[in-house]
């Protein structure tokens, strides 16, 4: 089977995720085997983490298309506050997901468009 694009992204060492998802899983098996825990404090510790230097990055490229002023303006709107939850929910997804199949050595896998026609 080839691999998949997500399979390629997590293998691929100049990716930002790859590379903290592969440090984090390093580190967390380190301590013994990785079982999904939500209330594993070493694993939020490293989501908090990701999700800081995500929303930190997300923030940039912001700022990056306007002037400081502009972008200190923008940040009291109703429009960035959700657009930094919905890049936060986003983020902390794909962390989560991803972690746990690089973590537990899942599959994922290509669904074509031919198997979802009905």
């Amino acid at each position: 089977m080839q691999p998949t694009y997500y399979e390629k992204l997590l293998a691929d060492s100049s990716s930002p995720l790859a590379a903290t998802l592969d440090a984090d899983v390093a580190r967390l098996r380190a301590r013994g085997p990785i079982t999904p825990d939500p209330e594993d404090a070493d694993f939020a510790d490293a989501l908090g983490k990701y999700l800081k230097t995500a929303l930190e990055d997300f923030k940039k490229s912001v700022a990056r298309g306007m002037s400081a002023y502009q972008f200190e303006l923008f940040q009291q709107t109703p429009a960035y506050q959700e657009a930094m939850v919905q890049t936060a929910a986003n983020q902390y997804w794909i962390y989560e997901t991803f972690f746990y199949f690089k973590a537990l050595g899942e599959r994922t896998f290509q669904i074509g468009s031919t198997a979802t026609r009905g």
